[in-house]
């Protein structure tokens, strides 16, 4: 089913901004967020999925994704720092898992298509060498389709896109 129908696509826009606006409210719209909420983060706040989401679409675009796995990819880099005082691994696991509930609550998209979102969220789980982020999740999961696959991967260079950017411009 590569089809999106209205309501999906309106639900999926609506989980994204749901997300989006989650982000904004817990961690700041962006670094100088005035006032700071009380979860405030400096990089990983609303700014931050922002671009995130902006760099999918255009890696969605150059890929030719279909509208459905385009709009599922962008929920998915919406979500992707919902949560951030859990602790790495744990911190994508609730996102992921939001992600996937509000998918199936709202939309009457398959299964496997809410299962799509919550591991390119999980994805985004930084794999470690002691200090150093060596990659990220996305490379060592298990995908049942090559789409799968695909939309877990661009949110998870999207991710590291700005994670580069961000550390150089702080030196």
């Amino acid at each position: 089913m590569k089809h999106l129908e209205t309501a999906d696509a309106i639900a999926l826009r609506d989980i994204s901004a749901l997300a989006l606006q989650l982000v904004d409210n817990r961690y700041g719209q962006s670094p100088d967020s005035s006032p700071k909420p009380a979860d405030f983060k400096s990089y990983h706040n609303g700014l931050h999925t922002r671009n995130v989401m902006q760099d999918f679409s255009v890696l969605a675009t150059a890929h030719g994704l279909s509208p459905l796995l385009h709009a599922v990819g962008s929920a998915a880099s919406a979500a992707h720092d919902l949560d951030q005082n859990l602790g790495s691994g744990s911190n994508e696991s609730a996102s992921g898992t939001w992600l996937q509930t509000q998918i199936e609550r709202r939309t009457k998209l398959e299964h496997r298509y809410a299962q799509m979102g919550m591991l390119a969220v999980l994805g985004t789980e930084p794999v470690m060498d002691g200090f150093a982020m060596t990659g990220q999740k996305a490379s060592e999961q298990d995908y049942r389709s090559a789409d799968e696959e695909l939309v877990a991967k661009l949110v998870d260079s999207c991710f590291v896109i700005n994670d580069r950017c961000f550390k150089a411009s702080e030196n």
